[in-house]
């Protein structure tokens, strides 16, 4: 069963990707069903099991995730992917 798909929404990040708004298609963890979250450059960023979530302004792009804009980073500074 898949809990979120990705919208027709999208931002260009500093990278030049293109990364689609999530929406979730059910309630999971503290998501409601239908909450729009954050930005994926793909499906396979975002496990479909679980209770992970992406939401407000985040992005992940391959397997990095951006902190939000209002981090104290520069906005092109990407952290590793914690697995």
């Amino acid at each position: 069963m898949k809990k979120f798909e990705l919208t027709d929404e999208f931002v260009i990040n500093d990278l030049g990707k293109k990364l689609f708004r999530i929406r979730a298609l059910e309630a999971f963890g503290n998501v409601k069903a239908g909450e729009v979250g954050g930005f994926l450059e793909k499906k396979e960023n975002l496990s479909q099991d679980g209770t992970a979530c992406v939401s407000g302004t985040a992005k992940i792009i391959d397997r990095q995730i951006s902190i939000c804009p209002i981090s104290p980073f520069p906005s092109n500074k990407y952290i590793p992917w914690i697995s």
